[in-house]
């Protein structure tokens, strides 16, 4: 749909053109101008000095457009000259030119040929002659300034320095040192600046209290050094004393002995001291104890008696503990060890051991044996310690089990016969006679004799 709304637009577009051209009496193709209802010109692009301008008017009937260049102007013919100036050390120059007014391009000729862009010369900055700087001291020496001047303009250069003060030599106490005060310039370009100023003697030495050092031989004899430094100029001085015997005290068990060593320094102004070297306590010589067990071996009491004081000072009771070495059997004794253990390192353990009875067979597990036809059973229990066993009882024998009486032989009138019964646990036999039968007599048949 849009496509043919497209298509008719274009169509009519077409036609109003075609027409507005024919009422114009002109050809498209002949590219004429005349017979336009033409506007006033207008200038689209103006002329420069070098570049052309371009003006246009229109038909008001059909709407075509007509464009005509316009000529460039050119650079004035009298173009603005600048004289050239020298730069100077803070100021910038700039060679001659001459500049068109109309464009403000810049040229090296009044013809305005050759365009120029850098005009500027740079200044040439200060050439300070730091050669021949000069340095000024402030009275106390705690600040130097240097003076430089620059040798195409004389301006007048001012440097601050930082001041830094070291002392060379220390002065002590009866001889002067120097000290030197040290000027260094942030601009590289001066030299450091040095002042060295005299330190006036301290007029005479004033010495710290003395410090003393032993040395004590094996033989206790002593050598001392006293040793002072001079506050002010820290000049050591020292004096030593040899030969130095020691007092002795005789040190006891419970308190320390000593040997004191003297040595006097008065006449060299370094005062007295004195050194003691302990000699320590000899302790308690526990050589004599006794340990004594009570009745029931529940306690142990241990004495010390010291051999050099003869004084006891160690008693100590303790409740021994007891405990199993060897477990008894029911057939052989056991060993218990009873142990007394003491706070006291003076003191050892005391161990004694006591025999343990015999504990009852642990009779379990009962078997039973059955009783037999002509045996008695019996109940046995056997010991689960040590394997034995006892008989616990008896079972009363059962007898046989007679079967019925078999005639094995059978009785004659004139013979024994004999019967047999069998037992049905054990297979056990028993016989017995049977008594002979007797005749049986029959009616007597009667024979005569002839």
């Amino acid at each position: 749909m849009k496509k043919s709304l497209l298509i008719v637009l274009l169509s009519t577009l077409c036609i109003a053109m075609i027409s507005a051209f024919a009422a114009c009496s002109v050809s498209w193709s002949e590219q004429e101008f005349e017979g336009h209802n033409w506007s006033e010109w207008m200038t689209v692009r103006e002329s420069t000095c070098t570049v052309e301008g371009r003006q246009e008017r229109i038909c008001y009937d059909c709407g075509i457009k007509q464009t005509e260049k316009l000529a460039a102007l050119g650079h004035e013919e009298d173009p603005l000259r600048v004289a050239g100036t020298l730069p100077t050390c803070t100021a910038d120059g700039n060679v001659e030119y001459y500049v068109c007014t109309r464009c403000n391009k810049k040229f090296a000729e009044a013809t305005c040929e050759t365009e120029i862009k850098y005009v500027n010369l740079p200044a040439i900055g200060h050439n300070f002659d730091y050669e021949h700087a000069t340095y000024e001291w402030a009275t106390d020496y705690t600040a130097c300034t240097a003076t430089v001047y620059c040798t195409a303009c004389n301006e007048k250069l001012l440097e601050s320095a930082i001041v830094r003060y070291s002392v060379t030599e220390r002065a002590k106490c009866t001889e002067s040192g120097t000290g030197t005060y040290t000027a260094t310039f942030l601009n590289n370009n001066l030299p450091q600046q040095t002042k060295t100023v005299e330190l006036a003697a301290f007029g005479g030495h004033v010495f710290e209290a003395p410090q003393y050092t032993w040395n004590v031989s094996e033989t206790h004899t002593a050598t001392c050094t006293a040793t002072s430094i001079c506050n002010r100029c820290y000049e050591i001085e020292k004096k030593t004393i040899e030969g130095i015997s020691g007092d002795y005290t005789a040190p006891t068990c419970t308190e320390e002995g000593k040997y004191t060593y003297t040595a006097d320094f008065t006449a060299e102004g370094f005062g007295r001291t004195t050194k003691t070297e302990a000699i320590p306590a000899l302790g308690h010589d526990y050589n004599i104890i006794n340990y004594v067990w009570d009745n029931d071996n529940t306690s142990v009491t241990a004495k010390a008696t010291c051999s050099r004081c003869d004084t006891e000072v160690l008693n100590e009771t303790v409740t021994t503990t007891t405990s199993t070495i060897v477990e008894p059997t029911c057939i052989t004794t056991g060993t218990k060890l009873i142990t007394a253990e003491f706070a006291s390192s003076y003191f050892d353990a005391q161990y004694k051991t006591e025999t343990l009875d015999v504990i009852p067979h642990a009779y379990a597990n009962p078997v039973v044996t059955n009783p037999t036809c002509t045996e008695n059973g019996y109940i046995t229990s056997t010991c689960t310690m040590c394997g034995d066993s006892k008989i616990d009882g008896y079972i009363k024998a059962l007898g046989h089990a007679w079967g019925e009486w078999t005639v094995t032989t059978a009785a004659t009138c004139e013979g024994e016969g004999e019967e047999t019964r069998t037992c049905s646990r054990n297979d056990a036999t028993e016989t017995r006679e049977i008594a002979a039968l007797g005749h049986a007599w029959m009616n007597p048949e009667w024979t005569w004799a002839a």
